[in-house]
């Protein structure tokens, strides 16, 4: 109906169907025959009347508006106190239903049927002026009511028209220039509105705050802060105000935070939520007045001070807002690190803003890890994957810079095998401060897929390279010490964590890896002789089986007849081709006797065999 009204009010305004006055008149006689309905009803029908008296509040709203914005029958000396007695009449009228239908439909969607009539074609100041009274009538509500729908619904609408005029101003082609007192002053006011009906009910009622009113409150005030920051930026004259414009914004919730602390909550949640915002406001403050390493270090630091003390006095909020800050901090430090200095490796500022970050974490893990807290909402984990990313970029971009930048030059070769032994130091270490002090099944399990991932990157091209570095033998044997360390932390992580089937995995893992080694060995000071490749495969083969038999495991026995069974086809067919008698026998004799010590060993212990 309110729809169908409007719509018939503005034909007749088009086409002077009518003459003015009985536009008006008739358009006011329509809202105030419903009105008059809705009250006789409401004895007998008091939610069908508070229906009624809501349409015709909303139809007394925007016939006055499109009365004296569109048309200039009403002027707006006129027009504004018509709409304040509409205003005050709505407030009463939904305290006195008690129904926020009322408010709803008659002051929410009073100002959304012009704008969705006619859209920005008039005067947004005038339209704006007007929005600004119905939220006034609703802030006046919120003072004895707390309605959550007429509240989000209001807060919406008004966001979105200005969200959408402001997107509209920017663009030249539009009718309406961009109005920077409008824009500002609007913004400012919206703001304040919503601020304050929010605070009024949870101060004058003193109400308990929960977790779910923190969103329109952190909303309103990121869309104030975003929209004030493009407006400041989009003008030459004020561009550089965006640091005390942040600042000014901390000010302000530090005021709320202040009033809210005077009223003596028993809930002291409401007021570290505003803290939160004044440490929030602090924070953004920086990336707008310094640059660099320093962004990074104090977001960290923020995150650290915001984390420890949610976490130790019990406080989610502040806990969570110190998650954003973490995600932010890291953002920052990538950014830092693609601006790292190559020439100076290990004596960057990249080094050093790593290491605040890396401490900053450091000591939030520390406190997750000492005061446990199964109410918090982001996994365990979290702070960890920050961290552990932060420690092995941070060591490797300052390892890739050393063989890249530093005062030696290095080959490609060293470059590659130097950054495959970091990775595989770190995820060894990795594995045995896990075993020894962490324990976390999670750590565990990412160290063992990365250390077999590094350990298949060196076996299938680092060993490549380091054949090519014909004269770095120090180098080569450093690097297969460090693949040593790397199996051993498997083997220490596998037996903490391990399930059979990643035990036998890793069996599989570890002697494929040392056969491949060990043949690599061969090929290097041998030339990759036939015969050396084969006494070296039937040799190995040997233990593997005696250990298969001993500790019954039947994948070691298998694997170890199957490696034999290789050794064979290929002495047979490949190697004896082109030897002399002499290296035929020696190698015959060799893998008759470890068949033989074999075959003996099967049947000595055939009953741990049957057994298995």
């Amino acid at each position: 109906m309110i729809v169908g009204v409007a719509l018939g009010a503005k034909y007749s305004i088009d086409n002077q169907l009518i003459s003015p006055s009985w536009r008006i008149i008739l358009a006011y006689t329509t809202g105030a025959g419903l009105l008059a309905f809705g009250i006789k009803l409401k004895r007998k029908y008091e939610r069908f009347s508070a229906v009624l008296a809501s349409g015709a509040i909303a139809i007394m709203y925007f016939v006055t508006y499109f009365a004296s914005a569109y048309y200039s029958l009403i002027p707006q000396f006129l027009a504004f106190p018509l709409m304040f007695v509409f205003t005050v009449f709505a407030v009463y009228a939904a305290i006195q239903y008690n129904r926020p239908v009322i408010a709803l439909v008659g002051l929410a969607g009073a100002y959304a049927v012009p704008f969705f009539f006619s859209g920005f074609s008039g005067d947004i100041s005038i339209m704006f002026a007007y929005m600004t009274l119905i939220n006034s009538g609703i802030l006046a509500i919120s003072y004895r009511k707390y309605w959550k729908s007429l509240y989000f619904s209001s807060f919406a609408l008004t966001w979105f028209i200005y969200a959408l005029w402001y997107g509209s101003a920017l663009d030249p082609e539009v009718f309406i220039p961009f109005c920077f007192g409008a824009a500002t002053s609007f913004l400012t006011i919206f703001w304040a509105i919503f601020y304050g009906m929010f605070m009024l009910y949870k101060l004058a009622r003193k109400e308990k705050y929960t977790h779910r009113d923190a969103a329109p409150l952190l909303i309103n005030s990121f869309l104030f802060y975003g929209f004030g920051c493009d407006i400041l930026n989009g003008n030459a004259a004020t561009e550089h105000w965006t640091g005390a414009f942040t600042l000014a914004n901390a000010a302000v919730h530090g005021a709320v935070a202040w009033i809210v602390h005077r009223s003596r909550l028993d809930d002291k949640t409401l007021f570290y939520l505003v803290v939160s915002l004044v440490i929030v406001f602090v924070t953004l403050a920086v990336p707008v007045q310094l640059s660099g390493g320093w962004v990074t270090l104090l977001w960290a630091v923020e995150a650290c001070f915001l984390f420890a003390f949610g976490r130790i006095k019990r406080l989610p909020a502040l806990e969570a807002i110190s998650y954003p800050l973490t995600a932010l901090a890291f953002s920052s430090l990538i950014h830092d690190w693609t601006l790292i200095d190559p020439s100076r490796p290990f004596f960057d500022l990249g080094l050093l803003t790593s290491a605040g970050f890396i401490g900053s974490f450091a000591a939030m893990f520390y406190v997750q890890f000492k005061y446990d807290d199964s109410s918090v909402l982001l996994p365990k984990g979290y702070l960890r994957f920050f961290l552990l990313i932060a420690l092995y970029f941070s060591g490797y971009l300052e390892v890739y810079n050393f063989y890249n930048g530093g005062w030696q030059s290095y080959s490609y070769e060293h470059e590659a095998t130097g950054l495959m032994d970091y990775s595989l130091i770190f995820v060894s270490v990795l594995s045995l401060l896990n075993c020894a002090k962490l324990k976390s099944a999670g750590t565990g399990t990412a160290a063992f897929l990365f250390s077999v991932l590094f350990l298949l990157m060196f076996l299938v091209t680092g060993l490549q390279m380091l054949n090519e570095l014909r004269d770095a033998h120090l180098f080569r044997y450093v690097s297969l010490l460090i693949v040593g360390l790397n199996l051993y932390a498997m083997s220490r992580q596998t037996r903490l964590y391990g399930k059979p089937g990643i035990l036998i995995l890793f069996d599989v893992l570890l002697h494929v890896s040392l056969l491949w080694i060990f043949s690599n060995e061969i090929i290097y000071w041998c030339d990759g002789t036939k015969t050396g490749m084969s006494v070296l495969w039937g040799a190995y083969a040997l233990p593997i089986i005696a250990r298969g038999i001993l500790k019954k495991k039947k994948h070691l026995r298998v694997g170890g007849i199957a490696l034999l069974g290789v050794t064979l086809l290929k002495l047979f067919f490949y190697d004896l081709t082109g030897l002399n008698t002499l290296s035929k026998t020696a190698v015959l004799v060799i893998l008759g006797v470890v068949l033989l010590i074999v075959s003996f060993l099967y049947n000595k212990y055939k009953h741990l065999i049957d057994e298995d």
